[in-house]
């Protein structure tokens, strides 16, 4: 879909009872600009929280100039979910 970037929400609790488990294999980026707003996705494997923080620190290195940075992750450790998201400061119900 040009210009629009679609994120689906799944349950992944369909993944956890089936002992299924999801990671990236490799840091992928994609963007798109609307209006005079650009739009930068990021998915990065990660398997702690302090890989969470130190791939935001490279994301707002990296990304300096971005007016907001929304994150959010979910981690399986010992079959239990680790998951925490931030809006970045965005105006409410746009993030």
């Amino acid at each position: 879909m040009q210009g629009k970037l679609q994120f689906r929400r799944c349950s992944l609790d369909i993944f956890f009872q089936k002992k299924v488990k999801v990671t990236p294999g490799e840091q992928s980026e994609g963007s798109f600009k609307e209006k005079r707003s650009e739009f930068i996705a990021v998915l990065a494997p990660v398997s702690s929280v302090d890989h969470v923080t130190q791939a935001l620190k490279r994301f707002r290195k990296k990304y300096h100039s971005a007016s907001h940075i929304c994150w959010a992750y979910c981690i399986n450790v010992d079959e239990s979910l680790i998951e925490n998201s931030s809006d970045g400061g965005e105006p409410a119900g746009t993030a």
